[in-house]
């Protein structure tokens, strides 16, 4: 049983990171793609930085301001949620609540960042 849960785990967490990937990509480009990433692995001291959205969200959004300002990260993550919401028709998810839990560190960010991918893993539309 805990083989299996490691396994859909790590299945959801390959998911989320090739959609939060895609949506960087689709809205800054490949190469803006390229430079964040390598920018946040070094700020995060972590070799898969976007996975740390999913374990730490105040980390990940202290590291993101760090590199672009805390503007920019807010409005990124403001439209990177908007269009996850939107493609899964998540009316209940609400993407300013969420950055106001991730900028305060607060535990409820990393809770209410694990439904949304449940739920979008559930959906299983890529």
């Amino acid at each position: 049983m805990n083989g299996e849960r490691n396994v859909a785990k790590a299945v959801w967490e390959a998911k989320f990171k090739s959609m939060f990937k895609e949506i960087i990509r689709d809205l800054m480009g490949e190469s803006a793609l390229i430079i964040l990433e390598h920018q946040l692995s070094k700020q995060l001291a972590e070799p898969k930085p976007f996975e740390s959205l999913l374990t730490d969200p105040g980390k990940f959004y202290n590291a993101l301001a760090s590199i672009i300002g805390p503007n920019a990260a807010h409005a990124l993550l403001k439209l990177l949620f908007k269009r996850i919401a939107e493609k899964h028709k998540l009316t209940c998810f609400r993407a300013d609540e969420f950055i106001a839990a991730m900028i305060a560190g607060e535990e409820s960010a990393k809770e209410q960042i694990s439904k949304l991918f449940q739920k979008v893993c559930e959906d299983g539309d890529d």
